[in-house]
């Protein structure tokens, strides 16, 4: 459900301009959470960077790290959502300086009724630090 309000709060502004909104789709964007999402990205922010080139394999620090959370977090939100990972190699090119694995969270959710219609979750996880963060006694 709660991949479903992440969703809806995003598609809000393609329904509002609508004479009639559909009772589910508001009752879901009545359930977005502002506290929910910022808790989100406080958790994201604890593994520290989420660069490209980062730890794949650590358990608390990196991009590995944070993908795994991801899943676990996406797992959690319903038994019928299809979580995987798609998971290709990329050469050095850019502001990529070496030959790397990346890896694309999944998520699907069939339909219902109609099994041939899905609701897709996508998102952008890594991050590109141009500054330096704040320490904790910064942010105080």
């Amino acid at each position: 459900m709660r991949i479903l309000v992440i969703a809806a709060a995003m598609l809000a502004p393609l329904f509002a301009q609508q004479n009639s909104i559909n009772p589910v789709v508001r009752g879901i964007v009545s359930e977005v959470s502002e506290e929910r999402i910022a808790a989100i990205l406080k958790k994201l922010e604890t593994f520290g960077t989420r660069n490209t080139l980062s730890s794949q394999t650590g358990p608390e620090h990196g991009i590995g790290a944070a993908r795994k959370w991801i899943a676990g977090e996406l797992e959690s939100y319903s038994p019928r959502l299809q979580v995987s990972f798609d998971t290709h190699r990329v050469k050095k090119q850019g502001r990529i300086s070496r030959d790397v694995e990346m890896s694309n969270i999944v998520a699907v959710l069939p339909g219902s009724i109609d099994k041939d219609q899905q609701v897709l979750v996508t998102a952008h996880y890594d991050t590109i630090a141009l500054t330096r963060p704040l320490t904790e006694e910064q942010r105080l």
